[in-house]
């Protein structure tokens, strides 16, 4: 694509990809860093918009709504193809590791890794500490109340 229809691309993915993320706020599905939101959506959109801005001067391919359809099929593809092995790939390592700590510890991990707050999502008034982590990672399941 031309350079004009690079940043074309980039303003309309950044909008998606805002969209993504706060529809997935709005749902409360957890979604760390927001990869799914940013990479994986802004990937998705980039990928697809390719096929109505592309340019035979700049590469081979010409936009058309067959380089549309044929950006969508192989963008969604790439997409449940990555989803099926991130899925296996978990579904292997929770049966020899806890994946995900429980919800006292999740929402002070930033103190007890990093020593300070990235986010005030804590409200007991009684402090984490490293040892509480420690003796939290025996448990079995990642959903205990306290």
């Amino acid at each position: 694509v031309p350079m004009w229809a690079a940043f074309v691309i980039g303003l309309c993915a950044c909008v998606f990809c805002f969209g993504c993320v706060e529809l997935l706020n709005h749902l409360g599905i957890d979604d760390a860093l927001d990869v799914w939101g940013v990479h994986g959506m802004g990937g998705y959109a980039g990928t697809i918009l390719l096929g109505c801005l592309a340019e035979a001067h700049v590469n081979t391919v010409e936009r058309s709504f067959k380089q549309v359809l044929v950006q969508f099929c192989c963008a969604t593809t790439v997409a449940a193809y990555s989803f099926a092995v991130t899925y296996i790939v978990l579904s292997i390592l929770h049966i020899c590791v806890r994946i995900r700590p429980s919800k006292k510890c999740e929402s002070a991990l930033d103190v007890v890794e990093h020593g300070e707050k990235a986010y005030v999502t804590h409200h007991s008034k009684e402090p984490l500490k490293e040892s509480d982590m420690l003796s939290d990672a025996t448990t079995e399941t990642s959903d205990e109340e306290p």
